[in-house]
């Protein structure tokens, strides 16, 4: 209940909710891209054994699946911003926090019991959702409902990109 109200509260600055979901999603993001490239070097080091072909192998699907993600985000910013328009923006950015969220947590499920090719695949297919839940739409979108044009709006996009760079 107490989570619950410190989020609610969250509504109550528009700027410091969408700089918060901006933060989580690049926090994320961030948190994923170092680690991917060794976690499936390990993985393929095991299968095809050490050498070239692992190495190449890791780079591959470590391209695959980050690529995968930041094309996802573009079709996601034009579904958010379409779906923000119809439901709020409220409903909306809460709405794609819950996909990330549960987007982020399936990718750490695959790192137990090993990592057969089927499973690469669904870590993709993980990463493409994770892509499509882009909270920077309808993060501008919350904001621009919620502040009049001038100084203090300017303001609170500066504060969520500050929330991309320091995520």
């Amino acid at each position: 209940i107490r989570t619950c109200r410190v989020i609610m509260g969250l509504f109550q600055k528009p700027w410091l909710a969408a700089s918060s979901a901006c933060f989580a999603d690049f926090f994320g993001l961030n948190s994923l891209t170092p680690t991917l490239p060794i976690f499936l070097l390990a993985w393929a080091t095991v299968v095809l054994g050490p050498g070239n072909a692992a190495a190449a192998w890791s780079r591959t699907w470590t391209g695959a699946i980050l690529t995968t993600q930041s094309f996802a985000k573009i079709a996601g910013h034009l579904i958010w911003g379409t779906a923000s328009a119809r439901l709020g923006a409220r409903t909306v950015l809460l709405l794609v926090m819950v996909c990330n969220a549960i987007a982020f947590g399936a990718s750490a499920l695959f790192a137990i019991h090993g990592m057969p090719l089927d499973v690469v695949v669904g870590l993709l297919a993980v990463r493409l959702l994770a892509g499509l839940a882009a909270p920077i739409v309808p993060s501008l979108v919350f904001l621009f409902e919620r502040q009049e044009p001038g100084p203090a709006l300017v303001a609170s996009v500066g504060k969520i990109g500050g929330g991309i760079l320091t995520g």
